[in-house]
């Protein structure tokens, strides 16, 4: 009995993903090519602005600086980093959030 349960779910699970696959491969078809090979959406201004001022805080010589001001830009770099990853949008799920979902499902 457990094996069929198994097999039914692995099943499922492969019926599933197969779709997507297929779609994602016509979407890269259906849409315009790039130097990447992955569309990515525009940035704004101030997203390459960030995107410039952390470029300038990597290039920063920081053997001259004091620790404090090593400490004020990492905290700078750290946020400007965050805001910029969180500026493109999208969904962000965790692993531990993967497996707790997996779990659910094959409980249910």
């Amino acid at each position: 009995m457990k094996k069929l349960i198994m097999c039914i779910m692995a099943l499922y699970v492969s019926f599933t993903f197969i779709p997507v696959k297929l779609n994602a491969a016509s979407n890269i078809e259906s849409s315009s090519p790039s130097a990447s090979g992955n569309a990515r959406p525009p940035e704004s201004k101030e997203v390459k602005a960030k995107l410039l001022r952390l470029d300038e805080i990597k290039a920063i010589d920081k053997s001259e600086l004091k620790s404090s001001e090593r400490k004020e830009l990492r905290s700078e770099a750290n946020a400007l980093h965050s805001e910029v990853r969180h500026s493109h949008g999208g969904f962000y799920i965790s692993g531990g959030a993967v497996i707790l979902i997996l779990i659910l499902i094959i409980l249910l």
